[in-house]
């Protein structure tokens, strides 16, 4: 009952939340920490909490990028979680040292979500940031860390990516090989032909693919 009653609450002061930032004055912080402290004994761990808090941050775009900083060191994990996802939603990197702290963080969320903040912007410093999370535990981490390295356009990381879409579950290896579409380097194209005669089509449509994106870029 006591669960129940929490997420009631915590929906029904997000949807006033929302109603009121439609009419908010630009950087009028007021409703969200109006949310803060309606929330702020939240105990719940609910895997839906996270996604409702970062709702709330990306309705707030640009104002959001302050709350992003403060939630990133909040003990719940759902918060840290939230703000990386709405960071990846704003596309803002302004909060670059906190995305490389979350990507070290001991939730398997928050690590997942902080590489997904990552684009084709990013400088040639953050592959190093990056690489250690292709041999993480958690397989969706291993699969967000190579699709973050395929939008860097470092070509660093061709031998990586080869590598790993020879050598792990399907879904990281199908993750690999688009971003070895992505990156379209010829010398991945040996590599992907032999994806071909892989037994999983999901692999071989993959390999095509990026074969035919590097087909393009050569």
């Amino acid at each position: 009952h006591t669960k129940s009653a929490t997420l009631r609450d915590f929906f029904s002061t997000l949807l006033d939340l929302v109603n009121t930032l439609e009419h908010k004055e630009h950087n009028d912080l007021t409703p969200l920490l109006k949310l803060e402290s309606d929330v702020k004994n939240l105990k719940e761990v609910d895997g839906t909490l996270s996604k409702q808090y970062s709702h709330v941050l990306r309705v707030l775009e640009d104002d959001c990028v302050p709350i992003c900083l403060a939630w990133s060191t909040n003990p719940n994990p759902l918060k840290r979680e939230a703000a990386m996802i709405a960071l990846a939603e704003v596309g803002d990197q302004s909060c670059r040292e906190s995305i490389l702290s979350c990507l070290k963080d001991d939730s398997i969320e928050v690590r997942q979500a902080a590489l997904k903040t990552f684009t084709s912007r990013e400088d040639n410093s953050t592959f190093d940031q990056i690489v250690p999370l292709t041999k993480d535990s958690d397989s969706q981490v291993r699969e967000a860390a190579v699709t973050a390295l395929g939008k860097l356009h470092d070509h660093r990381i061709l031998q990586y990516l080869i590598k790993i879409a020879e050598n792990d579950i399907d879904t990281v290896r199908i993750a690999a090989i688009q971003s070895l579409g992505t990156l379209g380097d010829g010398h991945a194209t040996q590599s992907l032909l032999e994806s071909l005669n892989d037994p999983d089509d999901k692999i071989k449509i993959a390999a095509i693919t990026a074969l035919g994106e590097i087909g393009e870029m050569c």
